[in-house]
């Protein structure tokens, strides 16, 4: 026996140094005097493998795991060689037997993940390398192909943790494209997290290494600008294009850069120059009809609008009715379908009427459930839940398609107030309401002569909501002003914080938890004297009832707001106060301040 100890020990020195032909005589020899010995056949079956010999080592592996069923590496390396010739069932069946012998074996599991997600399994993928990592925190490998699965599924978090993780043991460090394309990753994962800064840090990381790479100074340019680093922004952007004039997401960011810059004809210019170098970006397709529409130039945005639902995140859906193209279709039935969110609805529902006008057809409307009662009367024969079964239809539009397919330029669009109508029974219940909440708030309040509604804070979800949304605290410094009766239209929050936050004798109502849907909303409304809303939904309902609205607006906002104008096309009663830098709702609560004042003279 201990001439076979000392044959193993020398063939597995020679098979850890790399001689194989001096190594398996040394297993052989074992195996004439022990054909079953476990450990010989094991190390013979895996240097067969090394030397190419997958038949060979699979047999042998087989009779390894014959002569020792509990033997975790035997099972192990002979799913590794199922695995090596394709034979993927054999192969999960060898892992499954290791964990059978010993559950908390990590390899297994990390063989067990990759195979899984070679095959698409990517849940089973996802819990097998979450058990691998659990059981062994040092397999770095685990933590690099677990952050690729997870990165390709946008689970931001994950992703980073994982990346992380593998560049604090260094792994990749020897492999250069590697680590760099890690990095890269991990800073589009912390940047989609909002984490700007840390995200900054990793593309200056990756241009320390390789100053070179355009789509580094691109991904910069993209940071700075979320940031409000405009002059660096716009310096990375430019970096990005002269080094890569090809390079269509470099002009794209450079366009975003200039757009915040309000220097929109460089703006379109460089989204002119995304979409010509690449004809399917639609990002950029849409970035450049956002322009045309700020602009005014109608026509072209909406044509370039209509990329909005190839852009990364959205999804059109799919119909088997023809798209509306503004034809006449007398006596045939179209579907009207809302998109995005609440506000756009409310702003392109006035394209209804026209479009059932344009064509003589049946007209059938699918929106949210919120906004219905507020929409059965405004130029649909039919109006659908959002969800709900759709009727037999000859053709379909998405809503926000509708000024495109009628022609609507900003000389012809049409703006009369209101075209929304308010059922009766939600009127009556909100007089009621607001005259008793009035009542209760004592004699003063009842002698106030103005009603003003506030929302301070729109859809959280919503990509730009920390630019558009302001702080209550700059809503509550015009608390004191005289002669207004406040009152809150914002739904979550709650009147005791609300409150605490008001300073001064002259409270404010906490409407918000009262409201249902938006027929509720608008009721309210129509009872107060005028709304300061930032740029959200309430500010579209109050629009499109008629009623005074004064909405503030960030500084680069959105295209339907144009740049400069201080009333909207789309809103007669709208008045807009604008941001005149970056944040500076201070300058837009002077001014509204001042309005105030001279309201109440």
């Amino acid at each position: 026996m201990s001439h076979l100890q000392e044959w193993l020990e020398e063939a597995f020195l020679h098979q850890q140094s790399g001689r194989f032909d001096d190594a398996a005589p040394l297993y052989e020899r074992v195996l004439r005097f022990d054909p079953g010995h476990p450990a010989a056949l094991l190390h013979l079956g895996k240097l067969e493998l090394a030397r190419a010999n997958p038949a060979a080592g699979i047999e042998l592996l087989r009779q390894a795991a014959a002569s020792s069923p509990d033997n975790v590496e035997v099972h192990q390396s002979l799913g590794v060689a199922y695995k090596s010739l394709g034979k993927w069932g054999d192969a999960a069946q060898s892992f499954e037997r290791a964990i059978s012998v010993d559950p908390d074996y990590a390899p297994s599991y990390f063989e067990l993940a990759e195979l899984s997600q070679s095959l698409g399994r990517l849940d089973a993928a996802v819990s097998f390398y979450l058990r691998a990592i659990n059981l062994d925190p040092s397999q770095a490998e685990a933590f690099r192909r677990l952050g690729e699965l997870l990165y390709a599924r946008e689970n931001w978090v994950g992703a980073e943790n994982c990346f992380q993780r593998v560049l604090d043991v260094g792994l990749l460090e020897n492999d250069r494209d590697a680590h760099l394309d890690l990095l890269n990753k991990l800073g589009i994962a912390l940047a989609r997290q909002d984490k700007l800064e840390r995200a900054a840090q990793v593309f200056n990381r990756i241009l320390e290494l390789a100053p070179a790479i355009a789509e580094m100074h691109a991904n910069l340019a993209f940071i700075y600008e979320r940031q409000g680093k405009l002059p660096e922004a716009l310096a990375a952007g430019q970096r990005a294009v002269e080094m890569k004039p090809e390079y269509a997401e470099g002009h794209n960011n450079l366009g975003v850069v200039w757009r915040a810059l309000h220097r929109l004809d460089e703006a379109r210019s460089c989204f002119e120059a995304a979409v010509r170098t690449r004809p399917d970006f639609a990002l950029a397709h849409f970035n450049l009809g956002a322009i045309h529409l700020m602009q005014g130039d109608y026509p072209a945005g909406w044509k370039e609008y209509e990329w909005r639902n190839r852009t990364p995140g959205q999804s059109s859906r799919q119909f088997t009715a023809p798209r509306w193209d503004g034809e006449p279709i007398s006596g045939r039935v179209l579907l009207v379908h809302a998109e995005q969110g609440y506000g756009d609805t409310i702003q392109f529902a006035r394209f209804l009427k026209p479009a059932r006008e344009r064509s003589q057809a049946r007209i059938v409307f699918e929106g949210p459930g919120a906004l219905l009662p507020l929409l059965r009367e405004i130029g649909a024969d039919e109006v659908i839940r959002a969800g709900s079964t759709i009727p037999e239809v000859d053709f379909e539009i998405p809503l926000p398609s509708l000024p495109g397919a009628l022609g609507i330029g900003i000389d012809n669009l049409p703006c009369e107030t209101p075209y929304l109508a308010v059922p009766e029974s939600s009127c009556r219940l909100w007089r009621e309401r607001i005259a008793l909440v009035t009542a209760a708030s004592g004699p003063s309040a009842a002698r106030r002569e103005k009603r003003v509604g506030i929302v301070w804070r729109g859809n959280p979800a919503q990509e730009q909501d920390a630019l558009r949304s302001c702080p209550l605290s700059k809503f509550a410094e015009l608390a004191d002003t005289p002669g207004i009766a406040w009152f809150s239209l914002q739904r979550e929050i709650d009147a005791s914080l609300l409150r605490s936050v008001w300073p001064g004798e002259n409270t404010i109502e906490a409407l918000g938890p009262l409201l249902g849907d938006f027929a509720d909303t608008a009721a309210a409304i129509g009872e107060l004297d005028l709304l300061i809303s930032v740029d959200t939904a309430a500010a579209h309902l109050a629009g499109a009832l008629g009623r005074p609205v004064w909405t503030l607006l960030a500084h680069t906002p959105d295209w339907r707001w144009q740049l400069e104008k201080r009333d909207s096309v789309w809103y007669p009663g709208m008045r807009l106060f604008r941001q005149q830098a970056r944040d500076d709702w201070g300058g837009v609560f002077q001014e509204v301040a001042q309005a105030l004042r001279d309201s109440t003279k």
